[in-house]
């Protein structure tokens, strides 16, 4: 089952791997050719803003569309049919002479690639083991940068102005579309895990579903913002966009191992990355130094990126107080991401010439992030007390701590009351024989000795004693 497991990740990793490298890559392209009609600043209002929105818009109507459990977003022909169309909307931004057409095709391109990233990113949630996802997630954000570093190095950006990125694109989206046919995303079957952290069925979601999106949203602002501090020696500063994308890759290794590990201090990582583009403001006058700072910072994006995704995808896991999945959830955290993204270039640009408003407004971003960090971890990593606790949440606790089957909780269900094994095949209609299998698997999976331990660990969970 583990080697099955293994498997799956390299598979879905790859899938990913590709899909974000010719979506980034389109990006990147995009970007050079719009260069070559539009002003810097214009070009970067579309690149950091406008086009920010519209991946962002993607994404939702993929989760509008999984909420709405519409079938043919987990089916095997729409994941081609949307990364196909994405290298095809690219064309003209290739080969025409209009920069009206450029920017038309570039935002139209965005929107396709937010489609195909909320795709994947129900692959990963769907596809791939809860304890594994942020591999497949982090393996493929650091490949990615890598990759099209490499390519924006070859011929100085011409390789990725040309007809030859095109064709590359095209290869890497039809073979992710081959592989997609091996592990298409049955999110209508999986089964929903509740997580005894959050007490869902009391009110609890909508407030830390808001403050953790939020939280996302104004630290991604923030980074953004910072890169249009008025830093002094601004043109005395060292640095390439593709060592910078590398420094990028860097942390988000170090976030997936850190966040995998433990996710509270991937927040607090969060909460650092948040505050450290004040440095510049400190460090003006030491252009060595503030050039440390500019790497660090890009290191530390790292950590935005992949808490951004794993801590929402925790969230998808959950249930509502209806008891529906709430998978469509899976994407918020990058879709809040790009918006916060956005915002914060938006305010960087159009207060670039005023150093005491974008100060000010910076500020106010941090303590206003600060409030949200403290409500969103509280309410998140706060353990729930054991009183608080149902049979049916310590039965789901269990259930999910074990990966135990259908059919073991079943058996456990009536064990922990007592039940012998005539009685428990009796109410169950099995053989004995079954049911000593189903106990022996139960024994193995939890690391018990014995029927009355195993009882034992059940109810001290529930009476929290």
């Amino acid at each position: 089952m583990r080697n099955t497991s293994f498997k799956q990740l390299i598979l879905v990793t790859v899938i990913v791997t590709l899909t974000f490298t010719c979506g980034t890559g389109m990006y990147f392209s995009c970007i050079y050719r719009m260069t070559d009609h539009f002003a810097p600043e214009t070009a970067d209002l579309f690149a950091e803003c406008i086009c920010y929105v519209a991946q962002a818009v993607g994404m939702i109507l993929t989760a509008v569309l999984v909420r709405l459990k519409v079938r043919f977003t987990g089916g095997r022909f729409f994941f081609p049919v949307i990364a196909v169309l994405t290298v095809l909307s690219g064309i003209p931004a290739f080969f025409a002479a209009d920069g009206a057409l450029v920017a038309a095709v570039f935002v139209i391109s965005s929107v396709l690639e937010g489609v195909s990233q909320g795709l994947y990113f129900l692959l990963i949630v769907t596809a791939v083991p809860k304890d594994m996802r942020l591999w497949a997630f982090g393996i493929s954000y650091t490949v990615s940068p890598i990759i099209t570093a490499l390519l924006a190095l070859i011929g100085e950006g011409a390789f990725v102005r040309s007809g030859y990125a095109l064709i590359l694109y095209f290869v890497m989206a039809a073979a992710a579309c081959i592989l997609w046919q091996f592990v298409v995303p049955v999110y209508p079957a999986r089964e929903v895990k509740p997580v005894s952290t959050v007490r869902l069925d009391k009110g609890r979601m909508n407030p830390v579903l808001i403050a953790t999106c939020l939280f996302i949203a104004v630290t991604w602002a923030v980074q953004s913002v910072a890169f249009y501090f008025p830093i002094a020696q601004m043109d005395e500063l060292e640095m390439s966009g593709e060592l910078l994308r590398i420094t990028y890759s860097l942390g988000l290794i170090a976030a997936t191992w850190i966040n995998n590990r433990d996710k509270r201090i991937g927040s607090i990582c969060c909460l650092v990355t948040m505050t450290a583009p004040m440095l510049y403001i400190l460090l003006q006058t030491k252009v060595g130094v503030t050039t440390i700072v500019f790497f660090i910072c890009y290191f530390m994006t790292g950590f935005l990126a992949v808490y951004r995704f794993g801590i929402v995808a925790d969230l998808s896991d959950m249930v509502s107080d209806k008891g529906l999945p709430l998978i469509y959830l899976c994407s918020f955290g990058i879709i809040f991401g790009r918006l916060g993204e956005a915002a914060g270039a938006y305010i960087g640009i159009n207060l670039t010439s005023d150093p005491l408003a974008l100060m000010a407004v910076t500020s106010v971003l941090l303590v206003f992030g600060s409030g949200l960090f403290m409500f969103h971890y509280i309410k998140l990593f706060s353990p729930v007390p054991k009183s608080e606790m149902t049979r049916d949440d310590v039965l789901a606790s269990i259930k999910l701590t074990y990966d135990l089957s259908s059919r073991e909780m079943d058996v456990l269900n009536l064990l922990v009351d007592g039940a012998t094994n005539t009685e428990i095949a009796g109410k169950l209609f099995i053989s004995e024989n079954t049911v000593k299998f189903h106990v022996s698997n139960l024994l193995k999976k939890t690391n018990a000795k014995s029927r009355k331990e195993l009882s034992s660990k059940f109810l001290e969970q529930l009476t929290g004693k």
